[in-house]
């Protein structure tokens, strides 16, 4: 973005934004047959769009002092063309199966826009074009990381048979948020307040990533010797600890809740385990 700044006015920046375009153009200009595109990279679409984004931003700016200057109507919003772009660089990418090259660097990007853009409207005020913006995120999630799975996926979620990536730790948190329910089901409350099949599975895929024990603020031994009776010292995090795992002070719970209901009891218990020992205040998990 700085790069864009000190080139803005510069005739080569007005040429090297036609040369991304016609590399883009070049690269999906292959035959049908084709299993890769001519330029395999994704990076011409998000240097494309940030030149965009980067455009919008100094004409935004001009707009907001217009208005404080003359006294005008509120413009109807619409979608802005950088993120027009970045949806039709997923529909064409993904007509070929090709959306997920890179390691899905291209979608890795995208979701970070989106994030970014959903997270800046409140309740109050929600984003104009916030359905839209859901559904492609959720495109984007299916298509990296195949969730939902095939059969409970929603009908305006497209099969692009991209190759799925490596759910790693930072991009999992805010899947998790974006999918996590709003209310959290009780231990006594019915079946039908705990998560999805589909839900527990990714959780699982989550939980799966960095299975170090040793990173609980608790361990499990302490958790099962109180149990047991062989201690009398009830489990407490010590005084002004934090367990720095957001997103583990809920996954465990959920799954717990998940197989404590569809009565996989072992499983259950495996998990309120590891649950206490991140929250041992959570009256549910005891």
């Amino acid at each position: 973005n700085t790069i864009l700044e000190e080139q803005s006015v510069n005739p080569c920046f007005v040429r090297f934004a036609n040369n991304l375009i016609q590399i883009i153009d070049c690269s999906m200009g292959v035959s049908e047959d084709s299993k890769e595109p001519t330029v395999s990279s994704v990076l011409p679409w998000i240097t494309l769009y940030r030149i965009i984004k980067h455009e919008e931003d100094e004409f935004d700016t001009l707009r907001r002092q217009h208005c404080k200057s003359e006294d005008s109507d509120p413009e109807t919003p619409m979608l802005p063309s950088s993120l027009m772009l970045l949806n039709t660089a997923h529909e064409f990418l993904g007509r070929r199966s090709w959306c997920c090259n890179s390691d899905g660097a291209l979608l890795k990007f995208y979701v970070q826009v989106l994030q970014k853009e959903l997270s800046a409207s409140r309740p109050e005020d929600a984003h104009p074009f916030k359905e839209e913006l859901e559904t492609a995120l959720e495109q984007c999630f299916y298509c990296l990381y195949a969730y939902p799975s095939k059969k409970s996926k929603a009908r305006y979620l497209e099969e692009h048979s991209a190759q799925q990536v490596e759910l790693g730790w930072n991009d999992a948190e805010f899947m998790f948020d974006y999918f996590k329910p709003k209310n959290y089901p009780e231990f006594d409350s019915y079946k039908t307040s705990t998560v999805s099949a589909d839900l527990a599975n990714l959780l699982k895929k989550i939980a799966a990533i960095d299975r170090d024990e040793d990173n609980l603020p608790l361990s499990i031994e302490s958790v099962t010797a109180y149990i047991e009776g062989s201690v009398d010292t009830v489990p407490a995090l010590p005084e002004g600890a934090d367990s720095g795992l957001a997103l583990v002070n809920e996954l465990y719970y959920l799954l717990a809740d998940y197989h404590f209901k569809n009565k996989e009891q072992a499983k259950a218990i495996k998990f309120y385990m590891h649950d206490i020992c991140v929250c041992p205040a959570r009256f549910d998990s005891w």
